[in-house]
Parts: structure tokens; sequence; C-alpha cells
């Protein structure tokens, strides 16, 4: 997966179908690649059908791996409110202008 470098200190991360085991495991090598302290942009837009424990299992996992800022983008309300419950995204609802949602560090 190619990294997007959008302004200085961001990474844009746009995940490519399927979203399985496989791609999961080429999403965190590519991960591997953006220094710490660069946050990182997980784009889901291109990913569809979204499942739920892919989702939840991708973004955990990429908490885990890393302690820099982690934001998603593309995922739908349904998603945002699977992570939020799941504590792997803040308690706050959404702008309705955008669906830029910030993980916690």
């Amino acid at each position: 997966m190619p990294i997007e470098a959008e302004v200085p200190h961001q990474a844009l991360i746009q995940i490519a179908p399927p979203l399985d085991e496989g791609g999961a495991a080429t999403m965190l090598r590519t991960l591997a690649r953006v220094p710490e302290d660069t946050e990182v942009i997980l784009d889901f837009h291109r990913v569809e059908p979204l499942d739920d424990v892919v989702v939840a299992r991708v973004v955990r996992a990429v908490r885990h791996s890393r302690s820099g800022p982690l934001t998603t983008t593309g995922l739908t309300l349904h998603h945002q409110r699977l992570l939020r419950l799941l504590g792997l995204l803040p308690a706050e609802e959404p702008s309705d202008d955008s669906d830029l949602a910030a993980v916690n560090g």
C-alpha cells in the first residue's frame, strides 16, 4: 500500500480491498515505515463491504503497534460508533461536514 504525504508529519494510507487478514498484514507492514511522530490517516473509502470485525481488528492492531496520532476516514457512522464502543475512537460524535475520526492515543 502506498503512503501519501499530504502535509508534513502526516501520512495517508489508502487501504485497498480486500480488507482481510492478508490485506491487514500488508497495511501493518506499510505502517511500520511511518515515523512514530507522524500522524497516520487510515482511509477506508475504497473498501466495500466493510466487515465490522475486520475494521475493529485493523484499527486495534494499528493502535497497539504505534503510539503516534491516528485518524480514520471513509468509515460509516455505524463503524465509527462501533469503534467508540470498543474504546478505539473518542466518545464525541463526528462533525456533520467531515468523516474524519481521531483514534485515542
